[in-house]
């Protein structure tokens, strides 16, 4: 029997842990293994996997380096006698396989977002064979890699348990709505009040319960605060798994307003359940299954007045609505019951194991790029990983060198074409908003470009200047007294929020988003 053993991380609220956490408990070898800086036990107790008993741990000490972080779970795997390790969202599996010819490398890639892509055009080239969770990510990949791409050819989203009979549907009573997720900015949950004022004008009674916790959740209370009230919107917090099949009884279907999704399993849960799913376009698998108006509804990021009027009309037709939740569950039976989705997870795993070694010389550069993505690396760092690199691979130390050529990563190239896009229009003094990690990450970018003038954080010290490689952070009153001419927002996961405040204080100037849907981007690029 194969042993495979599945990175994740220890995150309470998290769709690629709950699907190692049900594939533990379909598929024969396999192990999740929890992953991180000084993992507790109320970590792994607040995890998908608290009632999993083969879930493993491997924890480093804060700290710890990138190289250190790789020899704990390269020491791990090995204490686990993994034939195969898969990565899902953490790329230290496909380091310590590089570092240890007995375990084979598997890639599940999840995420359909530019990060993600980033993430990928570094794991995948160091992946014995690699899948993707829905089509599209399957496709970037494959485009991204080009001819060096090995992969297996059929997405593998996660299984499930799909009972034989849908849930007999609500008849009558308000319209209820589940959001079950995250809540940042690329699930979009502010677009959750936006509905719900559509609904009401529409003169739709509904109620909407948000199962789910982030950052973004104080900012969605503040806005749907007298929806509260009205006992028109309940917001639950972190909801444990458990509790989650009896919400989608309750509702009559759910909304996912993402920005970027891989195969959203609290999608396939909903349509299981024989509820409907009404999902934005930027839903990734599960925006390719559905047949919109038949077992589902498709909406544009963003576009709430659509949504609510496709959501007001049945309303008015239980029937058609009822309807639709028995032609989702045949849905979810025929395309995402473990009989569909579990042989393919075993053709990817007995195609890691199948696929012939990889060539050591050509993986090295992936392999300290790789390393870098987990952090800073000193020369003595690197000396180290080569010198383990090399001895497992059996190669001459000094045939590799310590430097290899940097790629551009996607959020890079999307801040270059931004950059461009704003010049054409005719901006010569463009101000960064946003000094967090996704500045940091891209500063590369606009180092040097004179058309950057300078960095907007509303948190920066007035009366002092501080600085990012050379730009000075200043307050947005400070930005307009300099005299820019456009704005960029610069987060992947507060972007709407930064727009919002932009609109504010820019006065009338073009603010242009990197992640924002295509039609709210055109929106907000406007002559000065």
């Amino acid at each position: 029997m194969t042993r495979v053993v599945s990175l994740h991380r220890a995150h309470a609220l998290s769709g690629v842990s709950v699907a190692g956490a049900r594939l533990a408990g379909m598929l024969p070898g396999f192990v999740p293994m929890l992953v991180g800086e000084s993992l507790t036990d109320a970590q792994v107790l607040q995890s998908p996997f608290s009632n999993v008993p083969s879930v493993l741990c491997c924890a480093w000490p804060k700290g710890a380096t990138p190289i250190e972080q790789l020899a704990c779970v390269r020491q791990a795997l090995l204490d686990a006698r993994a034939d195969v390790v898969l990565t899902n969202d953490l790329p230290h599996g496909a380091l310590a396989a590089a570092t240890e010819p007995r375990i084979r490398c598997a890639g599940l890639f999840h995420g359909d977002h530019p990060r993600d892509h980033e993430f990928y055009q570094l794991v995948a080239p160091l992946c014995d064979a690699w899948t993707g969770v829905s089509e599209s990510i399957v496709r970037t990949v494959s485009a991204n890699l080009g001819a060096n791409a090995k992969r297996v050819f059929e997405p593998s989203p996660c299984p499930m348990d799909v009972p034989p009979e849908p849930v007999p549907p609500n008849t009558s009573g308000p319209l209820k709505l589940l959001f079950a997720g995250w809540l940042d900015g690329n699930k979009r949950p502010l677009d959750l009040p936006l509905l719900c004022e559509e609904l009401v004008r529409l003169g739709v009674r509904f109620e909407l319960v948000v199962a789910g916790d982030g950052p973004l959740r104080d900012e969605l209370a503040r806005r749907t605060q007298g929806h509260t009230q009205a006992d028109r919107v309940r917001l639950l917090g972190r909801v444990d798994r458990s509790e989650m099949d009896a919400l989608f009884k309750w509702c009559d279907g759910l909304v996912l307003t993402s920005q970027s999704e891989g195969c959203p399993l609290v999608v396939m849960e909903a349509m299981a359940a024989g509820r409907i799913a009404a999902v934005s376009t930027g839903s990734g698998g599960a925006r390719d299954a559905i047949n919109h108006g038949v077992d589902g509804l498709i909406f544009e990021i963003g576009d709430m007045p659509s949504l609510a009027q496709e959501l007001a009309s049945l309303a008015k037709d239980r029937s058609r609505l009822a309807r639709m939740g028995r032609t989702a569950h045949a849905l979810a039976h025929r395309e995402f019951a473990q009989g569909a989705c579990v042989p393919r997870f075993n053709r990817l795993f007995a195609s890691a194991m199948a696929a012939p070694a990889g060539d050591p010389m050509s993986r090295w550069p992936a392999f300290v790029r790789t390393l870098g993505f987990l952090g800073e690396c000193s020369v003595g760092d690197l000396q180290r990983a080569r010198a383990l690199y090399t001895q497992a691979n059996e190669i001459d130390e000094a045939s590799l060198p310590l430097e290899v050529a940097r790629l551009v990563p996607p959020r890079e190239r999307l801040v270059r074409a931004a950059i461009d896009q704003l010049s054409r229009s005719g901006c010569a003094r463009i101000a960064i908003y946003g000094a967090g990690a996704h500045t940091r990450a891209v500063v590369p970018v606009f180092m040097g470009d004179a058309r950057v003038v300078a960095i907007v954080d509303d948190e920066a010290a007035s009366g002092s200047i501080t600085t990012m490689h050379g730009l000075s952070i200043v307050r947005p009153e400070r930005a307009i007294e300099m005299g820019i001419d456009a704005v960029l927002l610069s987060s992947d996961g507060f972007e709407v929020l930064l727009a919002e405040r932009a609109a504010e204080w820019a006065k009338g100037l073009p603010v242009l988003g990197l992640y924002t849907h295509a039609l709210e981007r055109s929106l907000q690029l406007r002559s000065a």
